[in-house]
């Protein structure tokens, strides 16, 4: 198996003399989850597997050299409590699918982007107290993960690094009845006659088909 290209960590923050505008908003927002705080600000957090360079795309890509500041490996510390939230793995995100295209334009060729946000809150309160806001208010628990600190680095997707077996159906010479049997075994809602021209075409093809080609076959002839 080829070695796995390292991750780059790359953290950006609005300049601590400006007003952070996300860090507002995200005030706002725990305010009405029941959590006042004098302050709020808000880190992105990019990590990015296969870069060459991350300082060049941190400095060219990543941070707006007037607003913000961005620092490469480290996390930037913050007053407060610090909260993360970030995508849970596979979850595609538009934002990461934007930064992988900007990134390949500036010559590099990452492998894969995740997203994640750090909330430094400034709140009388329990960090417990503190995150449980941020759950309620700032975070979609369906595709996002949340934690007190810094955003992790990334989980493997599901599957990742593993050989994951495709099965082959064997269909060649098999009745009409047990066509059909396979048919409800993998509820392809295909009949005997569709089942019939799959086992013709894989013929022609020297072989039998794999489970994802019959579950692709059904679902095409479904439609």
């Amino acid at each position: 198996m080829a070695q796995q290209a390292a991750w780059a960590r790359i953290e950006i923050r609005v300049n601590p003399e400006r007003t952070d505008p996300a860090g507002v908003d995200a005030k706002a927002d725990l305010a009405l989850a029941g959590l006042p705080a004098r302050d709020v600000r808000m880190h992105r957090v990019f990590s990015i597997e296969g870069l060459s360079d991350p300082e060049r795309a941190a400095r060219e890509l990543l941070v707006d050299p007037v607003l913000e500041e961005g620092s490469v490996g480290e996390p930037i510390p913050g007053n407060g409590i610090a909260v993360s939230v970030w995508k849970r793995p596979g979850v595609m995100d538009p934002v990461e699918a934007s930064v992988l295209r900007a990134l390949r334009a500036l010559g590099e060729s990452p492998t894969r982007a995740v997203s994640g946000q750090t909330y430094w809150i400034d709140a009388d309160a329990a960090p417990e107290t503190v995150l449980d806001a941020v759950g309620r208010s700032l975070a979609n628990e369906v595709i996002e993960e949340i934690g007190l600190g810094p955003v992790p680095p990334p989980r493997p997707l599901p599957g990742e690094g593993q050989d994951v077996a495709i099965p082959d159906v064997p269909l060649k010479g098999l009745s009409d009845d047990e066509l059909l049997a396979i048919s409800r075994q993998y509820t392809l809602a295909l009949d005997a006659f569709e089942m019939r021209a799959i086992v013709a075409h894989f013929e022609t093809l020297g072989r039998d088909p794999r489970l994802c080609e019959l579950e692709t076959l059904a679902q095409t002839w479904s439609e």
